[in-house]
């Protein structure tokens, strides 16, 4: 249909002038939250994306891969599991050229029989040689020939090759390994064709992926996953072997790089494989804490509340990510990055909180130093234990730094003033904070202070807890809205 090839070929057109022409324009991330102007959130430049360890990635993997449940159509499985609806699913059926009016049924053979043919008969004599089945990926349950999206799963297996061997290992005590790395391939295929259509966006589960993407790797590096998978299916178009189609996946492969497709085959099975998803799995997850503060630098928003992101959309400007307002980190991010608001102007000043109790202050000091208990950093080891006991207490002194005391301890409250030593401060309050290993992720936290905050206004406690989650988010730790 001459009408429709056209507007493929304009849309692409648009779709590659949209990714690619933006050259080393700082792209903006604009959040949503339905409540009128939208944010504007700048990533702060310089920042590299979470490290995974082979090790870390080895064990996290065996762990999310026993809630994959293998597929019987990997391919439509995932379609389903991507696309929001059945009607974005049939757009991008018809934008792939299925589902379209042939001029004739011989056409359509003789259009298919060439190439496509050589390409499927390679396909399952490579599978053989692996010593695995001759459709190995489950490529072929829609037909005998392999489809566009049997071809982009494919080229995804060659892109991923410099990591099968550490996650088939991680893979290696399931009962169908073969089948759970067909599903998972399939899914992150169809993932990334969601930025093939029209309007690109991706909703639900897809979402809250790309939201984690953005997260583990920043914004400039999702962005040049979309950059090169969209060149990577503009070559597709043309192979005409096996050997290319490899070539193909190779090279979006060095796009990846090996740290990258460990985060993505990870966020990928957490996200299919858990009917609570990323949102309860994330904070397990390695390199949770890292990837918390690079979710406010570089989105702009919280990852402990990821399950309050309804879309992701991309334009030439950016990133647009609608969300729950309370999933928005609406504090400036200081030089490179900040977030901008209408409301900005209205929030209440940093002002400092004097100690409402100054006469108590002297046993109180006495009390603590009795019990061996000192104010201290969320990166001094004794805020393990700290933290092991229960509530904390924090305080934001006047210098900007967070210090943690015990709310309690041998059964003696500690007064929040011990933490600054009774000078005033920029906040303070209660948290909890659960610890996992390495990670550390925020259960609550209150503006709850009777020596610096009683009496005080909605406002200004609002404005200290908000002070006292940037504080936290520092240091990798975020807590739900």
């Amino acid at each position: 249909m001459p009408g429709v090839n056209l507007m493929k070929r304009c849309s692409w057109a648009v779709l590659l002038l949209l990714l690619v022409g933006c050259g080393t324009t700082t792209r903006a991330v604009r959040l949503d939250t339905g409540r009128g102007k939208l944010l504007v959130h700048v990533p702060r430049g310089g920042e590299e994306p979470v490290k995974l360890r082979e090790g870390e990635f080895k064990q996290a993997l065996a762990e999310l891969a026993r809630d994959v449940r293998p597929a019987s159509n990997p391919l439509r499985n995932a379609r389903r599991l991507m696309f929001d609806s059945p009607w974005q699913e049939e757009v991008y059926l018809k934008w792939t050229g299925r589902q379209l009016l042939l001029d004739s049924e011989a056409e359509s053979v003789q259009r298919m029989a060439g190439v496509y043919l050589e390409l499927t008969q390679a396909y399952g004599r490579w599978c053989e040689h692996k010593g695995r089945p001759r459709d190995c990926l489950s490529l072929l349950k829609d037909g005998p020939l392999l489809n566009e999206d049997g071809r982009y799963a494919l080229a995804m297996e060659f892109a991923l090759g410099a990591v099968w061997n550490e996650t088939m290992d991680a893979f290696k005590d399931m009962a169908n390994p073969e089948a759970v790395r067909a599903t998972i391939v399939s899914a992150m295929a169809m993932y990334m064709t969601l930025w093939l259509l029209p309007e690109p966006a991706s909703k639900g589960l897809a979402a809250i992926l790309t939201a984690s993407l953005i997260a583990y790797l920043g914004v400039d590096t999702v962005w040049s996953l979309m950059q090169g998978w969209m060149q990577l299916v503009e070559d597709v178009k043309g192979v005409t072997s096996f050997a290319q189609l490899r070539e193909v996946g190779e090279r979006f492969g060095r796009v990846m790089s090996k740290n990258v497709a460990r985060i993505f085959i990870m966020l990928v099975t957490a996200a299919i494989g858990n009917t609570a998803g990323l949102a309860m799995t994330g904070p397990g997850l390695p390199g949770y804490s890292r990837a918390a503060v690079l979710a406010e630098t570089q989105g702009g928003f919280q990852l402990a509340a990821v399950a309050e992101v309804e879309s992701v959309a991309v334009s030439a400007e950016g990133f647009t990510i609608a969300l729950a307002p309370g999933a928005v980190a609406m504090s400036s991010r200081g030089p490179g990055g900040s977030v901008s608001s209408p409301a900005a102007d209205n929030a209440p000043p940093k002002r400092l909180l004097k100690n409402q109790l100054p006469d108590d202050l002297s046993w109180e000091l006495d009390l603590a130093r009795r019990l061996g208990v000192r104010p201290v950093g969320v990166d001094s080891p004794e805020f393990l234990d700290y933290a092991n006991q229960g509530t904390i207490k924090w305080v934001v002194t006047q210098e900007g730094e967070l210090k943690i005391i015990p709310h309690t301890w041998r059964a003696l409250e500690i007064s929040h003033a011990v933490a600054s030593g009774g000078q005033p401060v920029l906040a303070a309050g209660e948290a909890q904070i659960a610890i996992h290993g390495s990670t550390r992720f925020g259960i609550a936290i209150t503006p709850n202070s009777g020596h610096f905050l009683k009496g005080a206004s909605r406002a200004v406690s609002a404005n200290a807890l908000e002070i006292g989650r940037q504080a936290f988010a520092k240091f990798g730790i975020t807590f739900p809205p």
